[in-house]
């Protein structure tokens, strides 16, 4: 049997992996664009105490040939959500950077985090529900935390 925690002692997390897995039978519908705000939100309140001080990280996202993209970059200036017609054109973005393999990835319907020449941070999806909760922000963001903590070993 699994010891499962009360519901008054569950933590933020497993509230968010909760969530979740209650929209399984929604995994595989069309994100919207509130879907994405929740998402970018949470992956910057999780990321940003690790951003330099007198910074800010601010988000944008767009849907591609490829799926949904979210792109995440530093600046001194609050800058809300909004849409990038510019990031339609992810594919042309990871041609200019070298990064052709990760279209193929793109492709076959996998997932692709890549940095630009400036250090910003792009996410690639599949447009599917799963892949845009907020607790695949958590992970997300731990991954990249994790891999920040590692080069600076």
């Amino acid at each position: 049997m699994i010891d499962q925690k009360p519901e008054d002692e569950l933590d933020y997390y497993d509230i968010k992996k909760i969530e979740h897995k209650k929209l399984k039978g929604k995994w595989n519908c069309a994100v919207t664009e509130e879907d994405i705000r929740k998402y970018c939100t949470e992956f910057i309140d999780t990321f940003q105490s690790f951003v330099k001080e007198g910074y800010v990280l601010n988000s944008e996202w767009a849907v591609s040939e490829s799926g949904i993209v979210v792109r995440f970059s530093a600046s001194k200036e609050v800058k809300p959500l909004h849409y990038n017609r510019d990031l339609e054109t992810i594919n042309e973005l990871m041609k200019e950077l070298g990064r052709e393999h990760k279209i193929e990835e793109l492709l076959k319907g996998r997932k692709v985090k890549f940095y630009d020449k400036s250090g910003s941070l792009y996410f690639c999806k599949p447009n599917k529900l799963k892949n845009w909760t907020e607790f695949m922000a958590i992970k997300d963001s731990n991954k990249c935390l994790w891999k920040l903590i590692g080069k600076l070993k």
